[in-house]
């Protein structure tokens, strides 16, 4: 019998089924968003920005009186390419463009990890990342993907998670 968490994380790969998975599970009476993060979540697999919206935020980032540095901090090890890539793409694809991505390679012993992870380090120079000689663990890896940081405020990004276009523009409003 698989345990809860492997059946929520099975259940997040499969479209749809996660919301309606984080609505039924409760542990301790506690659930895991708030009313507020799944209206939020709808939204955004609904909504496909278009040009009018993304001139709009544009726009507005014009305004911001404060433009912050936000380090978007990802450990990585052995996940499959395409959702590393996946992940990847969703923060080059951020309406707000003042991040830096610092990475830390947790020793994946699959070699498309460190092929997908130079591509991206040739292609945009906001990309730091650490490839560590043995592994350590997730708490680790953040810790070494830690030490790269320069910015004023860290985002947290899992390896095969994906922000939304607005996600940073939201954060800094």
């Amino acid at each position: 019998k698989q345990s809860f968490v492997v059946r929520g994380l099975r259940r997040v790969l499969q479209p749809g089924r996660f919301l309606r998975f984080l609505k039924r599970k409760k542990i301790f009476g506690l659930t895991y968003v708030s009313k507020e993060d799944l209206k939020y979540m709808r939204r955004v697999r609904r909504e496909k920005f278009g040009n009018k919206d993304i001139a709009a935020m544009e726009k507005e980032i014009d305004g911001f009186s404060f433009k912050p540095k936000i380090s978007v901090l990802m450990p990585v090890y052995n996940v499959e390419g395409q959702w590393l890539e996946r992940a990847i793409e969703s923060v080059l694809a951020q309406v707000y463009s003042v991040w830096e991505f610092c990475i830390a390679d947790d020793a994946s012993p699959s070699p498309h990890i460190k092929e997908v992870l130079k591509k991206y380090e040739e292609k945009d120079k906001r990309f730091k990342i650490k490839y560590l000689e043995e592994n350590q663990g997730i708490s680790g890896a953040s810790n070494e993907a830690m030490e790269l940081v320069t910015g004023q405020y860290v985002a947290l990004l899992d390896h095969d998670d994906e922000f939304s276009r607005d996600a940073l523009f939201e954060v800094v409003k």
